[in-house]
């Protein structure tokens, strides 16, 4: 049996379970959402959360078995969600207060920051494509270097158009 692998017949104690549960209340979130496969972000900071806490209350817990309490996440997983919890810890002293107090047993409440609202972008019309709006390629500006790069494309497509007499320099 490889170090990255839970046995079959293991499964997480009480504590282990409540302490996710802990974790799920905290952020509002049901628990079985921390186990599910959403990637929402209002879903994902919580399971971050979790894999810190479960490896900070139960340091003899392998990542592998924090990821099979998690829904059965693969321990790299795991290791990154931690990894981000740690990063957002330094960033929002409100998540590292809870992440303190989950860690010590408590059961804080967590309350972010609201984002701010973005600003309707205007609705912008498509400008009208008319014949005297596209350049040849010949007649680009020569300060205009990254958009002849981006006409030019590999170097056979250059070099055939250079063949059929179009300059592309």
């Amino acid at each position: 049996m490889g170090e990255n692998r839970v046995p079959e017949d293991w499964q997480p104690d009480t504590a282990m379970r409540a302490c996710r549960e802990d974790v799920a209340k905290a952020f509002g979130v049901e628990p079985h959402r921390l186990i599910g496969r959403s990637r929402l972000r209002e879903v994902m900071l919580p399971r971050q959360a979790a894999c810190y806490v479960l490896r900070a209350r139960f340091p003899e817990l392998s990542w592998p078995k924090i990821g099979h309490i998690l829904g059965g996440r693969d321990h790299s997983t795991v290791i990154h969600g931690a990894r981000e919890a740690v990063g957002r810890r330094s960033r929002d002293p409100e998540y590292s207060r809870v992440l303190d107090e989950l860690a010590a047993g408590r059961v804080p409440s967590f309350r972010a920051l609201p984002r701010p609202k973005a600003e309707p972008t205007p609705k912008v019309l498509p400008t009208p494509v008319t014949t005297n709006s596209i350049k040849p390629m010949n007649a680009l500006e020569d300060d205009d270097r990254d958009a002849r790069r981006r006409h030019r494309g590999s170097r056979a497509l250059a070099e055939a158009l250079e063949r059929e007499g179009m300059v592309c320099r």
